[in-house]
This record gives C-alpha cells, structure tokens and sequence, in this order.
C-alpha cells in the first residue's frame, strides 16, 4: 500500500494518532446532524448519485433487492437508490443516533434503521444484502480495511458493493493547510482521517480485493462545494459542527496558533485562489466489485 506514505509526506508526517478526539465518537457525529445535509451532503450528493449510477447498472435495484446503507448519514445513499427504485428495502445504519433520526424523519418507505458499527456490523447476519453501499464513512473507522471485510461478510454471494471514500485533493484540507503554513511555516497538520486509510485509486482496489471483492473497479469525481463567497466557506470551516474543521482547529490552538488570524489567512486564500469561494471542490474516489 502506498497511501500512508503519500498522505503522510502532504501532511508533513503527522497522524490520527496525534489529536486526542477520535472522530469515530458517537456524540461528535450525532452533534453535526442538524446542519450536515446542508452542507457537506449537498456536496457528497454528487458522488453518491454517480456510485448509485455505477452500482444500478451493474445489479438494477428492484423490489427484490434489500440493501445496507453503511454509516448513512442523513440519507444521501438512500435517497438516490429510492429514485431508481421506490420499492427497493433498505436498512440504514450509523453509530449515531442523531445521524438515523434524520433519515427516519424522511418516512421513506421499506427503510429502517439501526445503530451499527461500521468496523463489524456485528449485529448483521452474513450473506445478507443484493447490495452494500457506503460513502465517506470508512476512512474515520479505526481500520478501514476491517471495515471492508465486514461489507463482504454481510454481502450475500455473487451481489455487488459500492464504496464511496475520499479522494486525493480535497480543497478545504488544501486551504487549511497554506493557511496554517503562511501563519506558521513549521507547523504541521494532523491528517483528518485515520491512519490506515488511504485515497487513491490504485489504494482503493487494492483494500477492496484484499477484502475478497472481485472484478473491482474505480473512478476519481470532483465534487463541487458550493459556497456564494469566502465567507459562506469561512462559516462552514469555522463556525459548523463538524468534527473534521473541529480537529483541525483544535490542533491549531493547541500548537499555540490564533484562530482569529488562522480565519483571515484562510478567507484571503479563498478569494485568491478560489474564486471567492466558488471554485471550490472535494475529491472521491468510488469502488465497486462483487462477492
């Protein structure tokens, strides 16, 4: 595997292991519900919507299929599946709580829901689903290659998996980042994710046929962010409930940097080289194969 090396070298060394909040903690996601779809969902919709795509046509969602929505979210994966095909059931997982009570208030029909963790599912019987689908979920498990795994155990044989994780370049990390290094040349930021993730392509098949997928394949997408300027970015990055910006900043301050002046720094960056915030992506890097 080469993804630690490369991320490890863009984010000068540093790892999970150096914040001491894991992401994976029920109560940080469960608090970032309220204003996630709005934001970060508007944006990974679009990856979604093409693994969706991906997935349907190599298995069609019919009123025969039943389907894992793995670490839902707010609904994104379902939501899209729903339009292929209304009848298709669904169950919908996530460690939070807060998470599933958004996708419950969507009274969807054939969807329910249930408090798993995504690194076992232990609660899920094995060869169950036509479908297991997942998006930017796996990379903020402890192991997400143990994450993989329990996707195969859970997939009934011969049915197909969809994993959705982030890509290469992802444009708030990248802002972040020259932001803290114009402040503070000899600071370096944790990596957001954990530390046995990984992002490329070449990565991301090689974890799916480590697991036992085969016929394996990926694409990269670039996932516009929309932002009407830098200070509709300014208050998702600094002002949300997101526990990703939250890690950043916290680091930051705990290294002694000021975060009023890490905001401006940021803003300036955005309007130079960003388009005031409107040419302002995330990249994914989807994976599919089958049982």
């Amino acid at each position: 595997m080469t993804s630690n090396s490369a991320a490890s070298s863009s984010l000068g060394g540093r790892t999970a292991a150096d914040r001491s909040e894991p992401l994976t903690k029920q109560e940080s996601w469960t608090h970032a519900s309220e204003g996630y779809q709005q934001r970060i969902g508007a944006c990974t919709v679009h990856g979604t919507a093409r693994l969706v795509e991906i997935i349907n046509e190599l298995s069609p969602f019919t009123e025969d299929s039943y389907v894992l929505d793995n670490g839902a979210g707010t609904g994104s994966i379902l939501i899209k599946v729903k339009e292929k095909s209304p009848a298709t059931k669904i169950l919908a997982t996530d460690i939070s709580p807060g998470m599933l009570e958004r996708v419950d208030a969507l009274k969807l029909p054939n969807v329910s829901t249930q408090v798993e963790d995504a690194s076992t599912l232990a609660g899920l019987p094995d060869d169950t689903f036509t479908h297991v689908l997942t998006s930017f979920m796996i990379q903020f498990t402890p192991d997400p290659h143990v994450a993989v795994k329990a996707m195969h155990r859970v997939l009934a044989p011969n049915q197909v998996v969809g994993i959705a994780i982030w890509g290469t370049a992802i444009d708030h990390q990248i802002i972040h980042e020259k932001a803290c290094a114009r402040l503070n040349p000899d600071y370096v930021a944790p990596r957001p994710e954990t530390v046995k993730s990984w992002r490329s392509e070449p990565d991301h098949r090689d974890a799916m046929a480590k697991a036992g997928f085969k016929d394996v394949g990926t694409e990269a997408v670039r996932m516009p962010f929309y932002c009407r300027d830098a200070d509709h970015f300014l208050e998702y990055w600094f002002d949300s409930k997101n526990p990703v910006p939250k890690m950043f900043h916290d680091d930051w301050t705990a290294h002694g940097g000021d975060l009023a002046a890490l905001r401006a720094e940021c803003g300036k960056i955005v309007q130079e080289e960003y388009d005031g915030g409107k040419d302002i992506f995330m990249g994914a890097t989807l994976g599919w194969g089958r049982k």
